[in-house]
């Protein structure tokens, strides 16, 4: 949930779980945080919370009195250097490469090649640039 806080953006769940920290076991903890808190957190891939208040919730010192063992939702530092770590990974992996949209040497002008270029770059490629 720190992570999906400090992200400043919606990540899909296979990013999530690519984050250390994140096991996925006889329990998937990604699907065990969508039914438990289903009311604010959006469902399908891309996990957002619906609510800017349950968000803030988790960063009060309410929530830190009422659920210490829950608190290192809390830490920005560590949260931070878990999103610097995976774009790191990802930016020195073999996903990033030279002409990734496949870009003839000569384009048009007025082509609009945006679609293209928006469907040839993952998600977690374009996050880490």
């Amino acid at each position: 949930m720190g992570t999906m806080i400090y992200s400043k953006q919606p990540l899909s769940d296979n990013v999530l779980v690519m984050l250390s920290g994140v096991k996925i076991g006889k329990s998937n903890v990604i699907l065990l945080l969508q039914k438990e808190l289903m009311s604010v957190i959006g469902s399908g891939n891309i996990l957002h919370f619906h609510h800017k208040s349950f968000e803030d919730y988790l960063l009060s010192t309410l929530f830190q009195q009422e659920s210490p063992e829950l608190s290192t939702v809390q830490d920005r530092g560590h949260h931070e250097c878990q999103l610097a770590m995976l774009c790191l990974k990802t930016l020195v992996s073999p996903k990033l490469h030279f002409n990734m949209c496949s870009l003839d040497s000569l384009v048009i002008k007025n082509t609009d090649i945006q679609p293209d270029i928006k469907s040839a770059i993952p998600p977690l490629i374009l996050y880490s640039s």
